[in-house]
Parts: C-alpha cells; sequence; structure tokens
C-alpha cells in the first residue's frame, strides 16, 4: 500500500506545476530514471563519439590544398576519397545500422522503464531499478506494435515511391525516374512532416506513459497496441493546441540548456586553450582560432560532458509527459476526484 503522506496531490495541472511536479518525481527516484534512460542514450553516445572525431579529422584533410591535388597522383578526387577513407566509410555504415537498431530494440524498454518509475512515484511508491525493468518487459511487445502501427504509413509510402523509382529505371527511362524521385520525396516529406505533427495525439501511448499506468482490456500484444493507441487518440481529442504548446515549451527550455551548455563548454575551453597558448592577445587569439580547423580532442571531450550531463533531461521528459497525460485524465475523467475518494476509503478502514 502506498504512503498517503508521499503521494501526489493531482488536479488539473497549469504550467508551474507540470514543471515543478517533474522536477519533484525526478529528485525522488533519480538514480533509477537516470539508470533507465542511460541505457537507451549512453551506449548510442559512445557509439557516435569516435565516428563524430573521424568526421572532424576528415574534414581538416578536405581542408588541406595538398590532398585534393590529384594532378600527380595519376587519380581522380573520386578514386582519392575511395583509397583513403573507403574503409572509414564502411565502418561509420556499420556503425550508424548499429545504432538504429539498438535505438529500435531498447529505446521503449527505456521509456517504460522510466515512466513506471514515475508513475509509482506519483503514487507514493518508490520502485527498484529492477522491478521498473521487470514490467516494462511486460509491456514491450504492445509498445512496440503501437509504435510501428503510427510510423506504418510513413514506411509504407517510402517503400511504395522506392518501388515506383525502381520500375521507371528498370524501364530505362531517366526523366520519369527523376519525376519519381522528386515526387516521392516530396510526398515522403510531407507525410513526416504530418506525422510529427500527428505524434500529439498519442503521445501517451508512443512514450510509454499510458501503458506505465493502464492495463489493456485486450488479449494478445497487437490487439493492445492498438487499444493504446486508441486510448491516446481519444484522451488527446480537444487538447491538441494545448499539448503542442505545453511540449513546444518544454522542448524549447531543452533547446536552450542545451545551447547554453555548449556555448560555456566552448568558452571554457578556449579560455584554457588560450591561458595554455602564451598569446598576449585574446582578440587576436579568437581571430586565429575563427581562421584556423577544428580539433578533434576539444570535440571529443565536448561531446563527452555534452551526453553525460543531458542524460539528465530524458527522464525529466517522461516525468514531464506522464503528468501531462494525468492531467488529461483529471480534466476529461475527473481522476482527481476518484483519487480523493479512494484516499479517504483507505483512511476510514480500521
Amino acid at each position: 500500500m502506498s504512503n498517503l503522506q508521499n503521494r501526489f496531490v493531482l488536479r488539473p495541472l497549469e504550467l508551474k506545476h507540470l514543471f515543478d511536479f517533474a522536477i519533484r518525481l525526478l529528485r525522488l527516484n533519480f538514480l533509477p530514471m537516470f539508470l533507465s534512460m542511460a541505457m537507451v542514450q549512453l551506449p548510442v553516445a559512445l557509439l557516435s563519439i569516435p565516428m563524430t572525431i573521424r568526421f572532424v579529422n576528415m574534414a581538416e584533410k578536405f581542408q588541406d590544398p595538398s590532398f585534393m591535388d590529384t594532378s600527380g597522383s595519376g587519380m581522380g578526387v573520386f578514386d582519392t576519397l575511395l583509397v583513403e577513407f573507403g574503409d572509414m566509410m564502411i565502418t561509420m555504415a556499420a556503425v550508424v545500422l548499429v545504432i538504429a537498431l539498438y535505438q529500435l530494440l531498447i529505446t521503449p524498454l527505456g521509456l517504460l522503464t522510466c515512466a513506471r518509475l514515475a508513475s509509482r512515484a506519483l503514487d507514493g511508491f518508490r520502485d527498484s531499478f529492477s522491478d521498473a525493468f521487470g514490467f516494462a518487459l511486460s509491456r514491450y511487445w504492445p509498445t512496440q506494435v503501437a509504435l510501428a502501427t503510427f510510423f506504418l504509413p510513413t514506411v509504407g509510402l517510402a517503400l511504395v515511391v522506392l518501388m515506383f523509382v525502381l520500375l521507371a529505371q528498370m524501364l530505362g527511362n531517366d526523366a520519369l525516374t527523376i519525376g519519381f524521385a522528386v515526387g516521392g520525396m516530396t510526398l515522403i516529406g510531407c507525410m513526416v512532416l504530418a506525422t510529427m505533427f500527428m505524434y500529439f495525439r498519442f503521445f501517451p501511448a508512443l512514450c510509454g506513459v499510458l501503458q506505465a499506468t493502464e492495463d489493456s482490456p485486450e488479449h494478445g500484444f497487437v490487439a493492445q497496441g492498438v487499444w493504446f493507441l486508441k486510448r491516446s487518440f481519444g484522451l488527446t481529442q480537444g487538447h491538441y493546441l494545448r499539448i503542442f504548446m505545453l511540449l513546444g515549451l518544454l522542448w524549447l527550455a531543452w533547446y536552450m540548456v542545451n545551447g547554453g551548455l555548449n556555448s560555456t563548454l566552448e568558452m571554457l575551453w578556449l579560455l584554457y586553450d588560450y591561458m595554455s597558448s602564451g598569446s598576449s592577445n585574446f582578440g587576436d587569439y579568437l581571430v586565429e582560432q575563427g581562421q584556423g580547423q577544428n580539433d578533434p580532442m576539444r570535440v571529443g571531450i565536448q561531446m563527452v560532458v555534452m551526453t553525460v550531463v543531458m542524460l539528465i533531461f530524458p527522464p525529466y521528459w517522461q516525468c514531464y509527459k506522464l503528468l501531462l497525460y494525468m492531467d488529461l485524465r483529471c480534466r476529461k475523467e475527473a481522476l482527481d476526484i476518484y483519487r480523493l475518494l479512494d484516499d479517504d476509503r483507505t483512511e476510514r478502514q480500521p
């Protein structure tokens, strides 16, 4: 049984309550929430950082005029790039594929684990990471079905466009191939944009907060995944603009924090490098840096620090979305009244 003194008092929430309650939820279960999202983000970052550093090194070579001068080698520019960076590009393509597969398989687990921890904290419980992870495993496949169903129209359109382009190529009609490719890319771009805007109608199921708080009446993970989408669509009806604005404000806050942290790290590095360089004029030093090349070491250190610090924000996102989902239930289903009545009955029991 939960401790009613530690239970959050729900009601229709204003913006200040959403931000404040999300911080309190994160503080209650910070370590397991941090671990749940680090499980998703940290391996991806560890794979991405070396790849980014290698891109910086490659960009430095492109800035070297002697590298691009192929007149004495007997090879063209494309052959030179293939010889120099062929193996690296294959490795990078393999890394990108691994990252995509990892994100596809593990992201729902991280989202569900964090949402479950936040949901239980909202009710006055403090679950362990293992308990929340075990619950996430039980809702894993319905969540994957919900995600796949939501993105299925975009993927289907992309496959149809690819088929038409390949058909036109087989017919040998270059004009038709180009027309299908350009028109198809335009349609895919519009579909992606529409999918992004439709996210706000289905966000409780797509981020796992619905699965962490409600049981589906359906049997079978496919039926459960579809039910979660239908439930989200009905719950958000009539509140689209409010959800769009509230989630947009949180994204803006994240963007400002991320940009500010980036700028701070860059300035700290510049100050350290300036003091180590022995230069007497800081203005001249900045001009030289602006005309110079990127330092791979600086890029690597900055990405490592940013990765560790910004791991705090995804759990906060989940807490915020859970509260926004609870706010919808209070506004449309009087959840706060039912909870008060339930708490009153619990306190009256001998």
